[in-house]
């Protein structure tokens, strides 16, 4: 019995000697260091962080800054158990606070504190997607958390701020979860606020394939804008192991303004990456700017070609903007309008031809039409209340880069030569090409022809 107590007492006092051993040993700081050399030694440099806690079933670790300038990380906690870290698995791994600053320079994309690390292993293999469940055990972690991250994109005519929570479930079904709320962004220099984004995505690992939804709400400028309404979007999304694929649909509460589209991004070709416009509508002046079926390159520089069918657009709208308000009508047109954009941003527009729907008036204003003689004198008379049977715009841009642009009619002015029927063709002078070039900046700068509308 003795011999009992004494053994028990012996290994009692040998627990407590261990146990006095770690709490006095300078274990944080030896764990700190063995940690920023295993990160340094993985290519990132400097690095700075602080052992928060530590213990049999996790670790904290704070204020984590990697490279320069640094990639940071307010909070990264991790959950283990003896058992899964015996196998090489970690329960749970939750980042906090993550600042990712991505940037555009020399023509291509770098993240603050890993873009050394992600050129050199990236420099010889293209971006490929884990798309089956083997693959997905590479990643040591059965749940990853993000919470409370920002994720910052900075390029010549993009910029995007987007706080974000990310869930990946790294066990069967593999599913990946990101929503944020109050994103901004700026493109072509409008500035727009999207109230909400998610995205949930469902790993089919037979079918070798990322699946599932997006969804954006509350789509609008953030500058104020005339008749421009808040748009939602939603739609699928599928990644393969190097493709990108993806429907949408976006719209206003009335579903006046409208788009449907499909697109592709290939990692492995860039340039090959399309989106196809199958659809895409909004009022203008009164009437319907309309695209279907327009296949637009998504490469950088890639020329855009694409056919704007007018419907019913007021004749008055129309040439109050061809002439600088010099002119007013009453009547519709209609007709397509073939656009080019090229890679620089230059706009030229094709043979267009848009022809009154019907019969209306058509009043310009005297200065218009220049010349003293007696021709000049008599259009300039007729053209005052001229009550037309038809009238055909025909717009094209010449090889000097100026824009001509012909208003033919056949009518009568019932106030000149007791009404007699005239045919006239009118060459509409002046600069028109700015005129095409801020009517189709709905694709590159919209915000510039809506304060425009709004001085007016």
């Amino acid at each position: 019995m003795r011999m009992h107590k004494k053994k028990r007492w012996i290994a009692v006092a040998l627990v407590g000697a261990l146990l006095l051993m770690v709490v006095a040993a300078p274990w944080p700081t030896l764990l700190e260091k063995r940690l920023v050399a295993a990160l340094e030694a993985k290519g990132f440099s400097p690095v700075t962080l602080h052992l928060g806690h530590l213990g049999i079933r996790g670790i904290v670790v704070r204020e984590v800054a990697l490279g320069e300038p640094p990639l940071k990380l307010a909070q990264v906690s991790v959950a283990y158990t003896p058992r899964t870290l015996f196998h090489g698995a970690i329960d749970t791994v939750r980042v906090e606070g993550l600042n990712l600053h991505v940037q555009q320079g020399g023509g291509n994309w770098q993240v603050e504190g890993i873009s050394g690390r992600m050129s050199s292993a990236t420099a010889s293999a293209p971006v490929t997607i884990p798309v089956t469940a083997t693959a997905m055990r590479v990643v040591p972690f059965k749940q990853v958390q993000v919470a409370d991250s920002m994720l910052e994109i900075v390029a010549k005519e993009v910029a995007a701020q987007v706080p974000f929570t990310l869930t990946l479930e790294n066990t069967a079904p593999h599913r990946l979860q990101i929503e944020s709320k109050g994103s901004t962004f700026k493109a072509g220099g409008v500035p727009l606020r999207v109230e909400s984004i998610d995205l949930s995505l469902t790993l089919d690992s037979v079918a070798q394939q990322w699946h599932g939804s997006w969804a954006l709400e509350g789509i609008a400028p953030t500058f104020e804008a005339r008749d421009v309404p808040v748009l939602a979007a939603t739609g699928t999304l599928t990644m393969t192991a190097d493709m990108l694929r993806f429907t949408g649909r976006m719209a206003n509460a009335e579903a006046t303004y409208q788009a449907q589209v499909t697109g592709e991004y290939s990692f492995s070709k860039p340039e090959a990456s399309t989106l196809h416009i199958q659809h895409a509508q909004m009022p203008w002046g009164g009437g319907t700017v309309v695209i279907d079926h327009a296949v637009l390159a998504l490469a950088r520089n890639r020329p855009i070609a694409l056919t704007l069918e007018m419907q019913h657009i007021p004749v008055d709208a129309l040439l109050g903007d061809l002439t600088g308000n010099r002119a007013t009508a009453t009547g519709f047109v209609s007709g397509n309008v073939p656009l080019r954009m090229a890679g620089d941003g230059t706009v030229t527009i094709g043979k267009t031809s848009l022809k009154a729907d019907g019969p209306g008036v058509v009043t310009l204003q005297p200065e218009i039409i220049p010349g003293d003689n007696a021709q000049a004198v008599l259009v300039r008379e007729v053209l005052k209340n001229l009550h037309y049977t038809m009238l055909e715009l025909a717009v094209e841009t010449l090889s000097d880069r100026t824009l001509s642009a012909t208003l033919a009619v056949e009518g009568h002015n019932p106030e000149v030569q007791r009404g007699r029927a005239v045919k006239l063709q009118v060459h509409l002078s002046g600069d028109l090409l700015d005129f095409i070039v801020q009517n189709s900046q709905w694709m590159n700068h919209p915000q510039t022809l809506i304060e425009q509308k709004n001085h007016e």
